[in-house]
């Protein structure tokens, strides 16, 4: 856990155990305010987009998420259009 927020375990070490998962129906996905069809997947998109949006370096996301190559961690994130045309127009 890094500031309180679940990682998955370091390249080598044992990986999360299916019923150890985040969304696990027996944590009450509900109860923390989360929809119940919550997945994994979302919540660690929701945590690399956070992150991104706040500025923190892609670099610094990649290792927080504990991905050995960058490509994987732009999986997670999402460039909305806005933010595209705004990159393009910074340079032009």
């Amino acid at each position: 856990m890094i500031g309180g927020v679940h990682t998955p375990p370091v390249k080598g070490q044992r990986k999360v155990r299916p019923e150890a998962s985040l969304t696990d129906s027996n944590t009450g996905a509900g109860e923390a305010g989360l929809p119940e069809d919550i997945t994994d997947h979302r919540l660690r998109a929701s945590f690399a987009n956070i992150l991104n949006k706040r500025g923190v370096p892609l670099p610094t996301i990649q290792k927080l998420m504990r991905h050995s190559k960058v490509e994987t961690t732009m999986i997670y994130i999402e460039t909305r259009e806005d933010e595209t045309r705004q990159a393009i127009n910074r340079v032009g």
